[in-house]
């Protein structure tokens, strides 16, 4: 069965609308359209070149679709249409993140440093959203939970898909996906020791920030309450998270107070199934004996 593009089949079946975006090789998603001729159906392709979920928004016809583009090639949808038939055009948008999974907003995360150290934590209030600056006397940053690294090359068409920093040689980001749709963004001045689509675990080391002493993190979703209303730039939610600590439990960080990193089988196999955490707790009774 053959697939032929739109174009060839009809100049007038679809023009592509610029007015609310564009096609350029840095979109996380590139959005292609195959006809066919038999079926009489136009296809909506999406190839999501980055490691996690992303939301597309295409509008067609006066129609709004929003679907969520797994990683990889695939259809997002399709149209019956007759040769022949004249459409005023198409515009797309896509956002970072699903809206088929809930956040888990009490998940207990790891402190970014390493067990048994400590750190005291600042809000940024010249962030627009919360975002929390660490002073550490560690030498790494640490994954925070298991999860992916993304692409941060790629934009969406919100505001954190635009967001740019003065030097990028200096100033680095590594953005992780959770099981749950959530992000863990960390900000640093350093050597990245992790590189997109890498598969990394709580506790791991993700980064040398050398004797700089100081990173951000910040944590968000993408919100489905935000993608309908075309007045809001910045599709995603942030949250303060629960962190586990060995001094005060688990809590929500307070500023400039010292909070003692606490790492234990259970948090480890939050983000584990029963297969998986059967397997874990094996091999941890093996090594016991």
């Amino acid at each position: 069965m053959k697939k032929i593009k739109p174009f060839f089949v009809c100049l007038s079946l679809i023009v592509h609308s610029n007015l609310f975006s564009q096609q350029e090789t840095s979109n996380a998603v590139q959005i292609t359209t195959e006809y066919n001729q038999e079926t009489e159906k136009l296809s909506f392709i999406g190839e999501n070149q980055d490691l996690c979920d992303y939301v597309v928004c295409v509008i067609l016809t006066g129609q709004t679709r929003f679907i969520i583009a797994r990683p990889g090639k695939s259809e997002l949808f399709n149209v019956k249409i007759a040769p022949g038939t004249s459409y005023a055009g198409y515009r797309f948008a896509m956002y970072r993140g699903t809206t088929d999974l809930k956040p888990n907003i009490d998940f207990t995360y790891c402190l970014p440093i390493s067990k048994g150290d400590s750190l005291a934590m600042t809000v940024n209030f010249f962030s627009n959203n919360y975002q929390m600056d660490f002073i550490v006397s560690s030498d790494s940053i640490f994954a925070i939970r298991d999860g992916v690294v993304c692409n941060d090359d790629l934009k969406d068409f919100t505001e954190k898909g635009y967001q740019h920093f003065n030097d990028r040689r200096f100033i680095k980001q590594i953005t992780i996906y959770h099981k749950d749709g959530t992000f863990g963004e960390y900000v640093f001045v350093g050597k990245p020791l992790v590189s997109r689509g890498s598969k990394v675990k709580m506790g791991q080391p993700i980064a040398d920030i050398g004797k700089y002493g100081r990173f951000s993190l910040s944590l968000y979703f993408l919100d489905k309450n935000k993608l309908k209303n075309i007045s809001i730039g910045n599709k995603h939610t942030h949250f303060r998270p629960f962190f586990q600590t060995s001094n005060e439990g688990k809590v929500r960080l307070n500023e400039n107070e010292k909070y003692y990193c606490e790492l234990d089988n259970e948090m480890l196999m939050q983000d584990m199934n029963k297969r998986e955490q059967k397997k874990f707790n094996k091999i941890q009774i093996n090594e016991k004996l």
